[in-house]
């Protein structure tokens, strides 16, 4: 498989790497969202080679009321920036939805890259109040 899938997913699927094999922009899209899904869901701290891997505890947020949704905001892009090299040109957006005031709402739209060249992906990032991340397409 290309380089584009992780290496547990190339170890999952059990294939030889062949520089023939080509991905599904779908495969590639799954591939980003679980990798952020991974990144969003780790606590900073909790791995000892990258201690700037992951997002700060739910309590440490809480207690930067009112700017709360800024440091999360950063936070995502920061760790989108270092840890998923795919996603490109992407911004990071708060979005206000007032029928759930408990959970955090970003949407992350950027360019995934392809053998293609790319192609634009929008995401939605919801923060619950547990810590817990869940992202939507």
């Amino acid at each position: 498989m290309p380089r584009e899938l992780t290496i547990l997913e190339r170890i999952r699927r059990g294939e030889p790497e062949s520089p023939t094999a080509t991905e599904s922009v779908t495969d590639r899209i799954r591939s980003v969202t679980a990798n952020i899904t991974r990144i969003l869901n780790a606590r900073e701290g909790n791995a000892p080679a990258q201690p700037a891997y992951g997002m700060p505890a739910p309590s440490e947020i809480v207690h930067a009321f009112p700017h709360a949704v800024d440091r999360c905001k950063r936070q995502i892009q920061d760790q989108l920036e270092r840890y998923e090299p795919r996603l490109t040109d992407f911004e990071v957006i708060h979005l206000e939805v007032e029928t759930d005031p408990l959970k955090i709402y970003f949407q992350v739209s950027g360019k995934l890259r392809t053998d293609a060249g790319g192609t634009w992906l929008t995401l939605r990032v919801i923060y619950h109040p547990s810590g817990r991340v869940d992202i939507r397409r």
